[in-house]
């Protein structure tokens, strides 16, 4: 397809990996549904771009789906380091505890630890 198209013209690009992993990932469509590759797609965008969020976002997400919390547990410890760290250095503008995002990622991991130790999974 297009983003299969797009990965062969511009090999570097992440944005058709993460693209079909999202495609691969999130489908409803049982046919096209591969969590397997869609976590292979994402680890690639990863290994070029070890900062991108949304990556490790979705990441979490399937890791999660796929019962793989611990590793789940360990995306959302690095989002959240990731972005005090792109605060610290002013990347992005305030404060790492007030982006909407790294509070997500505490919540995340926070439910992840929960339920790691023998606490309530609600996901």
């Amino acid at each position: 397809g297009l983003f299969q198209q797009q990965l062969r013209i511009a090999p570097d690009d992440v944005r058709p990996r993460y693209q079909l992993a999202l495609l691969y990932g999130k489908t409803e469509d049982s046919a096209l549904r591969d969590p397997d590759r869609a976590i292979e797609y994402l680890r690639a965008v990863l290994a070029r771009e070890d900062q991108d969020i949304s990556a490790r976002f979705l990441l979490g997400q399937l890791l999660v789906e796929g019962g793989e919390l611990e590793n789940a547990r360990e995306e959302y410890l690095r989002i959240q380091t990731t972005l005090g760290d792109l605060h610290e250095k002013g990347v992005v503008p305030g404060a790492a505890r007030d982006n909407p995002r790294f509070q997500q990622a505490r919540a995340n991991f926070e439910t992840l630890d929960a339920c790691l130790s023998g606490g309530a999974c609600a996901f």
